[in-house]
C-alpha cells in the first residue's frame, strides 16, 4: 500500500487541525468568531443611545425643558414643530387644563414650576427614567459615557494581554459570560430597582468584557497566520462598524413612544450572547501556544538543501565537501519581540490612531450635534435610521478604499492621507469657513470626507498586525484601543463642554466652529504622529505570486542575460530571480559581478545612478522587512554565516585581488569625476569615505562574525546609512524631501 504523506502543521488538536486544513471547518469557525465580534459591539452600543432617555430627569434636561414649554400660555401660539416636539407633547400642552383640575385641583395659570415638572414626567417623560441621578443632565450622561469608555479601554489592555499569554477560546467565553453579566445587571437596574448607579455598574461591566476585538484579531492570526488571517481581521474591524449600527437600529423600536420598553432592548443582548457562547463552545477550537521549547526549534537556524547535502558528503557551493559540518549552537534568542525597532513603528501607530480617535470627535460633532440643532428636521428616528444604515453599506466602500490605498501607496502613506482627510473634512464643515445651506450639502461632503478619514483607522490597525510579533499582538492592540478609548473620552467631554459653553443660540454657537477648530488640530497633531511611519516603514514585502506576474523570466532566460544586462534589472528583480533560482536547484550559487575596470562601467554609470533610487529604496524594505520577523532575520544570519565561510574559503590570494580592483575602480572614479590630490591628501579621502561609510560595527581590525554579532543592531545601523545615501540621491534628482516614493517630483533631465 502507498504511504500517504502526513499532513505536516503545528496543529496540536484536532479541532485545530481541522481549522487548519478543512475548508468548511474553517469558514464556519470564522464564521462564528466574527459574529461574536458582531454581537460584542452591538451589545456595548445597544444602550449607549438610552442614557440620555434614562437621565432625563436630571437638572437641566429634557423634563425641565418639558415643564419650561408646558409653562407657555396659549395665547403665546408658539411653533413647537420648530422644537421637534411631538404629538404626545401636542396631546398634553392642549389637555392641559383637565390634567390641572384632575391631578392637582387647580386651574392651569395655578400650576406651580414643580406642578409642571410632574406632569411632564407623569405624561411624557419615560416611566423607566431615573430618580437618583446625581448631577446636572449633561454630566449624568457624560458619567456613563465615560464609564463605558474606560471600562472598555481597560478591558482591551487586560484581554490583548490575556490573548497572548492564555487560552484565547477561554477568553471568549469569559467575555461572553461578562457581558451576559452586564445585560442582567442592567435590565435590573431599570426594571426592578430604578437604579443609576447599578445602571452604571452593568456599563462598567459590558464594557470591560467587551475585549471581541483584540481576543479575534489574535485568535485568527494564531490560527491562521499572519499572511492568511488578513481578510478575517479586515472583517473582524467592519463588524466594529456594523455592530454598533446595528446595535443602534434595534433600540429604536424599544425608544418609541415615551420609550417605556427600552429596558427589553436587554433581551436582544442576552439571546444573542448566548446563542454565540453555545457556538464558540461547540466550534470554535482552542489554539494552543508554542512551548518555550517549540519557539526554541521554530525560530532556530534552518540550513538549506545545501548544507544537508554537503553533510552527506556532496558538494554545495557554501560549504566544501571537505569541511566539516559547523558545530551546533544554541538556538538564537533573537526574537522581532526584543526590538525597538518593532516597538517604535507598534507606538507610532498607537498613538498616531489615539490621537486620530480624538481629532475624529469634530465630525461626530459636525453629525450628530451640529446637523441636528442647525436642522432641527434631521432630529428625527426616521432621519437617524437613514444615517444608521447608510453607514453600514458606507462601511464597504471604506474597505474597498483601505485595500486599494494599501496596494498604491501603501498602509504608512494611508494613515497620513486618512487623518489628513479628516482635518480637511472638519475645516470645510466649520461654519467659519463654508457656511452651507442645506442638510443634504453638509453630509455630501461629510461622507466624502469620511471615506478617506476612516482609513487611518484601519490602517493603523493593519500596521500593528504586520508589525508586531505574532505573540504580541493582543496585546499591542490592546494599548490601542486603550489610550483610543481614553482619547476618545476626553475629546467627547471636554468638547462638550466647549460646545456647550460658546452656544449661546447664535448661528456661530450652533454651528459649533471653535470646537470643530480645536478637533482639527487634534486631527493636524495625528497626522504629524502618523508620519514618522513614511520613514521608517513602508509595509510588507510583496507576494510571490504578485512578484512572479511582474518578473516573468524563466531561471534559464535568467542564466543567458549577458553581464551588462544583468547589471541593468533593479535588485528587486536580482533578488526574485536569484532566490527562485536556488531555491529550484540548491547545488548553484548566486550569480557574482565583480567590480570590473571603471573605463568598462563608463558606459552604464547614467543607468546605475537612475536605478540607485529605487534599488536603495528596496534594500531597505527588504532589511525592514526582515528587522520586524525574527524568523527572517535568523534565515539573513544564515545566508551570512554562508557569505562569510564562501569568503573564507576563497582564499586570500583571490580576495586581494578583488581588493586591488575595488581601489583602483575607485580611484579611476575619482580621476575622472575631479577629485584631483587623492594620492597626496590621502588623508582628506579617507574622512570622506568614512563621512559616507560611518562604521556600523566596532573597529578593531576585524571581521564581524555573524554567528556572534548583534545583528539587529548592526542592521539598523546600517538603514541610517541607507537613508543618509537616499536623501543625497532624492536631493540630486530634484526630489521634494520627506514626500514617499509615490509621488516624486524630478528636476528635468
Amino acid at each position: 500500500m502507498e504511504e500517504k504523506t502526513p499532513i505536516v502543521t503545528k496543529a496540536k488538536t484536532k479541532g485545530e487541525l481541522q481549522a487548519k486544513t478543512i475548508g468548511t471547518k474553517r469558514k464556519i469557525v470564522i464564521g462564528v468568531v466574527l459574529t461574536f465580534s458582531l454581537i460584542d459591539v452591538l451589545g456595548t452600543v445597544l444602550f449607549a443611545p438610552a442614557g440620555p432617555i434614562l437621565c432625563q430627569q436630571a437638572s437641566g434636561g429634557p423634563i425641565d425643558s418639558y415643564a419650561e414649554l408646558l409653562a407657555t400660555p396659549p395665547e403665546a401660539e408658539v411653533d413647537f414643530d420648530a422644537y421637534g416636539l411631538n404629538d404626545l407633547f401636542k396631546d398634553t400642552y392642549a389637555d392641559l387644563d383637565r390634567i390641572a383640575i384632575k391631578d392637582f385641583n387647580k386651574s392651569r395659570s395655578e400650576l406651580t414650576a414643580d406642578n409642571l415638572r410632574t406632569i411632564a414626567i407623569e405624561y411624557l417623560g419615560n416611566p423607566r427614567a431615573f430618580g437618583d441621578v446625581p448631577a446636572a443632565f449633561s454630566t449624568s450622561v457624560n458619567i456613563l459615557v465615560v464609564a463605558g469608555s474606560l471600562s472598555t479601554g481597560v478591558g482591551g489592555l487586560v484581554w490583548g494581554y490575556a490573548a497572548d499569554n492564555f487560552s484565547q477560546k477561554g477568553c471568549m467565553l469569559l467575555c461572553c459570560f461578562g457581558g451576559l453579566l452586564g445585560y442582567v445587571t442592567m435590565y435590573l437596574s431599570g426594571m426592578v430597582w430604578s437604579s443609576y448607579w447599578l445602571y452604571m455598574v452593568g456599563q462598567l461591566i459590558n464594557g470591560f468584557f467587551s475585549g471581541a476585538m483584540v481576543i479575534n484579531n489574535s485568535y485568527f492570526i494564531r490560527l491562521l497566520g499572519k499572511e492568511d488571517a488578513e481578510g478575517p481581521n479586515g472583517a473582524i474591524m467592519g463588524m466594529s462598524l456594523v455592530g454598533g449600527a446595528f446595535g443602534a437600529l434595534i433600540l429604536m423600536p424599544f425608544i418609541g413612544g415615551r420609550g417605556e420598553n427600552v429596558f427589553l432592548a436587554g433581551w436582544v443582548g442576552i439571546a444573542g450572547t448566548v446563542l454565540v457562547t453555545v457556538a464558540i463552545i461547540i466550534f470554535v477550537p482552542n489554539v494552543q501556544r508554542l512551548t518555550e521549547a517549540e519557539k526554541a526549534k521554530e525560530n532556530a537556524p534552518r540550513f538549506s538543501k545545501t548544507h544537508k547535502a554537503d553533510q552527506e558528503g556532496h558538494q554545495a557551493w557554501a560549504v566544501p565537501a571537505a569541511a566539516p559540518p559547523p558545530p551546533e549552537k544554541k538556538p538564537s534568542t533573537i526574537s522581532a519581540k526584543n526590538l525597538k525597532f518593532v516597538n517604535k513603528i507598534c507606538w507610532i501607530a498607537v498613538i498616531g490612531s489615539s490621537l486620530d480617535e480624538a481629532g475624529d470627535e469634530g465630525t461626530r460633532i459636525a453629525r450628530g450635534t451640529v446637523l441636528q440643532n442647525v436642522w432641527p428636521a434631521t432630529n428625527d428616528i426616521h432621519t437617524q435610521n437613514i444615517l444608521i444604515l447608510s453607514l453600514i453599506f458606507f462601511l464597504f466602500l471604506v474597505l474597498a478604499m483601505v485595500e486599494f490605498l494599501k496596494r498604491t501607496i501603501g498602509l504608512p502613506a494611508t494613515t497620513v492621507l486618512g487623518s489628513g482627510m479628516t482635518l480637511v473634512t472638519q475645516l470645510l464643515l466649520n461654519g467659519a469657513i463654508v457656511k452651507w445651506e442645506a442638510p443634504a450639502a453638509f453630509l455630501a461632503c461629510w461622507y466624502a470626507g469620511k471615506l478617506f478619514g476612516m482609513c487611518s483607522s484601519f490602517a493603523s490597525f493593519y500596521i500593528i498586525n504586520e508589525v508586531a510579533p505574532e505573540e504580541e499582538v493582543g496585546t499591542w492592540q490592546g494599548r490601542q484601543s486603550a489610550l483610543g478609548s481614553v482619547a476618545g473620552t476626553i475629546a467627547t467631554l471636554s468638547m462638550a463642554l466647549v460646545y456647550d459653553e460658546l452656544n449661546d443660540g447664535n448661528e456661530e454657537g450652533l454651528r459649533g466652529n471653535v470646537a470643530m477648530f480645536i478637533t482639527a488640530g487634534v486631527s493636524f497633531a495625528a497626522m504629524i504622529a502618523y508620519s514618522p511611519l513614511l520613514f521608517i516603514y513602508e509595509g510588507k514585502a510583496k507576494k510571490k505570486e504578485e512578484l512572479a506576474k511582474k518578473f516573468d523570466m524563466t531561471n534559464d532566460e535568467f542564466e543567458s542575460l549577458s553581464d551588462v544586462e544583468y547589471r541593468q534589472l533593479s535588485m528587486e528583480a536580482l533578488e526574485f530571480y536569484e532566490m527562485r533560482r536556488i531555491t529550484d536547484d540548491p547545488t548553484k550559487k548566486p550569480r557574482e559581478i565583480g567590480w570590473g575596470r571603471y573605463t568598462e562601467d563608463l558606459p552604464h554609470l547614467e543607468g546605475m545612478m537612475d536605478r540607485a533610487h529605487d534599488n536603495l529604496k528596496f534594500f531597505r524594505r527588504d532589511m525592514i522587512s526582515s528587522l520586524i520577523d525574527g524568523k527572517k532575520l535568523e534565515i539573513q544570519r544564515e545566508m551570512w554565516i554562508k557569505q562569510r565561510k564562501a569568503r573564507i574559503e576563497m582564499g586570500e590570494e583571490i580576495l586581494e585581488n578583488k581588493k586591488l580592483q575595488m581601489g583602483k575602480w575607485m580611484a579611476d572614479y575619482f580621476d575622472d569625476a575631479g577629485y584631483e590630490g587623492w594620492e597626496q591628501f590621502a588623508e582628506i579621502y579617507k574622512v570622506l569615505i568614512m563621512n559616507a561609510f560611518p562604521a556600523i560595527d566596532e573597529l578593531d581590525g576585524k571581521i564581524p562574525d555573524p554567528e556572534t554579532q548583534d545583528v539587529e543592531h548592526t542592521m539598523i545601523k546600517f538603514l541610517g546609512v541607507l537613508d543618509q545615501h537616499i536623501r543625497s540621491r532624492e536631493t540630486q534628482m530634484g526630489v521634494i524631501q520627506g514626500l514617499p516614493t509615490w509621488i516624486q517630483v524630478r528636476a528635468a533631465k
